[in-house]
């Protein structure tokens, strides 16, 4: 039988078995993952691996303190921050995946602002990849954010 074309009154039923569609193998990559790392006897730094599918060359990454008792969410302004390519805006094409290592001595950079270095041991703290080109002064555009940290317990 030919199927009616809609709308219709009186439409025709098909008796053809569609197949299932297939379930995805791909899967989702994590935006940012996030170790402290030491020597047994100190941290050392803060490695933040991260994956951006849309990168603009002013994008960064900021360590931010969990926001006291909340439970939920982080300070305004980051205790410390580096550019996603490390040494300033990215001049030509910018990463969609890299490492930032958080560690002394930081670019002169990071000098300006209310920053931070080394965080409170034992304080929470969450790194969260931001859009410099959006709000600012901050809150700026969240791309994505880390799970939370405890800097320095084992």
């Amino acid at each position: 039988e030919i199927p009616s074309s809609s709308p219709s009154f009186r439409p025709t039923v098909s008796m053809q078995t569609i197949p299932p569609t297939e379930s995805p193998t791909q899967t989702q990559t994590r935006c940012l993952d996030t170790y402290v790392c030491g020597d047994g006897t100190s941290i050392t730094d803060i490695t933040v691996r991260f994956n951006n599918v849309a990168p603009l060359r002013d994008d960064f990454m900021g360590i931010y303190k969990c926001k006291d008792g909340s439970g939920d969410g982080y300070n305004y302004h980051p205790d410390i921050w580096l550019w996603n390519c490390y040494d300033g805006i990215c001049q030509g094409a910018p990463p969609t995946s890299g490492t930032l290592h958080f560690q002394a001595p930081f670019p002169a950079y990071t000098e300006f602002g209310p920053h931070t270095w080394p965080l409170e041991e034992g304080g929470c703290y969450v790194a969260v990849m931001q859009r410099n080109s959006g709000l600012s002064p901050p809150p700026y555009d969240v791309i994505c954010e880390g799970a939370e940290f405890i800097y320095g317990a084992d």
